[in-house]
């Protein structure tokens, strides 16, 4: 009995490991901007068979353990939301552009440009304190981006280790022109120190405020830029 009882403990504690470590992948196929019709179930859908990026951060937030959880696209697609993006809140999320079809990150310091296809354009948020993206957790990764025209900031960073990478912030796709952001084009701020932010091989201009804001006693790498 005291076998019997010992395995089946075992056997949950692997099961639950391997849930917590388990990747997990939500593809974007709409550039629409409607709701996850059950957060949770581990299906991004709005009801109508579409995923949307609305619909795959809530799907993501709502997902347990701490396994990777990674949102690409199917297509380039220029993302326009009406009202704020759920902030992440859940850790260990990768938003990735840059897998898609034709998509590439160069390098930026040796002159090579990348070649990126998903826009995120704040331009429809409906006040002034809008910001495109919003990140309060840890463990969390941009990349292959481009994010323009917010009506705040682009990025907003409030948790310690985070990513982000392979990004155009406050350019046209091309990195050739401005499409700028009403403030800041990264914010990096917390209640208390925010450390190990990690902003590398991204061009930010054309944002009205600075490029990386940091504020209070906060440490951030940035590399490439």
């Amino acid at each position: 009995m005291n076998e019997l009882k010992l395995y089946t403990l075992l056997g949950c504690f692997f099961m639950l490991l391997s849930f917590n470590l388990s990747a997990q992948t939500f593809t974007v196929d709409s550039n629409g901007d409607t709701a996850d019709a059950s957060a949770g179930d581990g299906n991004c859908d709005d009801g109508a068979g579409n995923c949307t990026l609305r619909a795959a951060i809530e799907e993501a937030n709502a997902t347990a353990g701490t396994g990777a959880i990674t949102i690409n696209f199917n297509a380039g697609m220029t993302i326009m939301p009406a009202t704020l993006l759920p902030t992440l809140t859940r850790t260990n999320i990768t938003i990735d552009g840059s897998t898609v079809a034709g998509a590439s990150c160069g390098t930026l310091v040796s002159n090579t440009q990348h070649t990126l296809s998903v826009i995120l354009d704040g331009g429809s948020l409906p006040t002034v304190a809008d910001d495109a993206l919003t990140i309060s957790t840890t463990l969390c990764t941009i990349r292959g981006l481009v994010i323009q025209n917010s009506r705040d900031m682009g990025i907003v960073i409030t948790d310690d280790n985070n990513t982000v990478e392979c990004c155009y912030i406050g350019t046209n796709s091309a990195g050739t022109a401005a499409a700028g952001n009403t403030d800041h084009g990264i914010f990096i701020n917390g209640s208390g120190s925010v450390t190990g932010t990690n902003v590398n091989n991204c061009l930010i201009s054309g944002n009205s405020a600075s490029g990386i804001h940091v504020g209070g006693i906060d440490e951030i790498t940035a590399k490439g830029n």
